[in-house]
């Protein structure tokens, strides 16, 4: 077993979120004048996140208020979430195999557990916060406080970021291809893995890392 720790995006990696995100991302477009017509864009998932932003008019400067409210407003919007079908088989799995699972969100631990549920949360890290730009320093962090060598962990995304970060911190990366951004531009970014679904990750932790 190579990986010993195993942390996740949630968004489009573990949750299938992005119908909600574009209906609270409406709400907030209005209190911050951003742009919602691209958001229906075929291409949008061929975009790099960065480049997303720039069509959503997200400056960097607006980008922690806008992220703030913007998971305000999903959560209000919970019932609505949906994890993909084999999260909660994929996360029993890999606690079953003695890894240690963790997830990066700037969701709130609250989101998280009503989702996936208080059992299997309780062998679950979460790291909090954690920034939509900057997961790399969290990765090291995380890597050099429970002292995993870098090489036994594994950071799974559905971003060109979450791919970024993983290069960045010096760990390997594994790219969903069914989440907010597309095969064509996440295999550009060289991902160590990559999957285009969670039975393949399932077939991925079971018989080869």
């Amino acid at each position: 077993m190579k990986y010993s720790h195993v942390y996740f995006d949630f968004d489009g990696t573990l949750c299938d979120s992005f119908d909600v995100f574009k209906k609270a991302f409406h709400f907030v477009a209005q209190e911050f004048n951003l742009n919602t017509s691209c958001l229906e864009s075929k291409n949008l998932r061929d975009l790099p996140t960065k480049e997303i932003l720039k069509e959503l008019n997200v400056s960097l400067i607006k980008l922690p208020l806008v992220v703030k409210r913007g998971r305000e407003e999903m959560f209000k919007l919970r019932d609505e979430l949906k994890l993909f079908p084999e999260t909660i088989p994929l996360l029993s799995l890999l606690k079953d195999q003695g890894r240690q699972v963790g997830i990066l969100t700037s969701n709130s631990r609250e989101l998280v557990e009503f989702l996936i549920g208080s059992e299997l949360m309780q062998s679950i890290h979460i790291a909090k916060p954690s920034p939509l730009f900057g997961k790399a320093k969290i990765l090291k962090g995380i890597c050099s406080e429970n002292k995993v060598p870098f090489e036994n962990f594994l950071y799974v995304g559905d971003e060109t970021r979450d791919i970024d970060a993983a290069i960045k911190a010096k760990v390997d990366s594994l790219a969903v291809t069914y989440g907010y951004n597309s095969k064509k531009v996440l295999l550009k970014q060289n991902p160590t893995y990559h999957c285009e679904s969670e039975v393949e990750l399932i077939k991925l932790f079971t018989e080869i890392i």
